[in-house]
């Protein structure tokens, strides 16, 4: 598991959904949380110096959606190492394959069920032991 000390940024246009998120990391003992409505919005927050560890993304959202917020992450060298994950109710397969491509390194289905979540942050860690230097 991430240690208590990560630092996540949820990206999602439903605040319900951001909340939802924000009460299931709380009850597995994280408490370091930005949020941002869509991947415009979370790209901007990065480029305003905000250090993120892990970013949990909706794919459908105005302005930019998670496939691109995916896509401006990788032609950065120090976001593309943040791992995404993408959390949707969208699993046409070109879409799982084109986040894939992009770097994203899971997926949490929506409604998300806290045993799912904990589930895809556990072996999301354990995929990349870069990450688990990386993290303060």
């Amino acid at each position: 598991m991430f240690p208590p000390e990560t630092r996540f940024l949820i990206v999602d246009d439903a605040v319900s959904m951001r909340t939802v998120l924000k009460r299931f990391l709380k009850d597995m003992g994280y408490s370091h949380f930005l949020e941002a409505p869509d991947g415009q919005a979370a790209f901007e927050l990065l480029e305003a110096g905000h250090e993120i560890d892990v970013i949990f993304s909706d794919h459908m959202m105005p302005r930019c959606s998670g496939l691109e917020l995916l896509g401006k992450l990788g032609e950065i060298p120090k976001y593309a190492r943040i791992p995404l994950i993408m959390v949707t109710a969208d699993w046409e397969k070109t879409v799982v394959l084109r986040a894939l491509q992009l770097g994203a390194i899971g997926f949490v289905e929506k409604p998300v069920l806290p045993e799912q979540l904990q589930a895809q942050l556990s072996s999301s860690y354990k995929r990349i032991p870069a990450l688990r230097s990386s993290v303060k």
